[in-house]
């Protein structure tokens, strides 16, 4: 019976040895709007670094009223649409 039961037993060791995948590469260098608009983790997405991609990637963002208008007419409205406010039930 043991002889039956050993390789079962090294199967599912074996099976929860390896290590875990790794994480998604992030790219690195300028964005645009429009590449920035197709990202899809949300997390990246609309971190601080991420922010700092498209404001090199866009050169009319360089000044800082530019970029105000950006964020109230691009960045926040799509925050909107990727991840929308949760419903109450009153």
């Amino acid at each position: 019976m043991f002889s039956r039961l050993l390789p079962m037993l090294i199967g599912i060791a074996l099976s929860g040895c390896g290590s875990p995948p790794p994480p998604p590469a992030v790219a690195e260098g300028p964005l645009t709007i429009a590449d920035w608009k197709a990202m899809t983790d949300m997390q990246t997405k609309y971190d601080g670094a991420t922010m700092e991609r498209l404001r090199q990637g866009e050169p009319s963002l360089q000044e800082e009223k530019a970029w105000r208008e950006v964020e109230k007419t691009v960045i926040v409205p799509q925050r909107a649409i990727d991840v929308p406010p949760p419903k109450y039930h009153n």
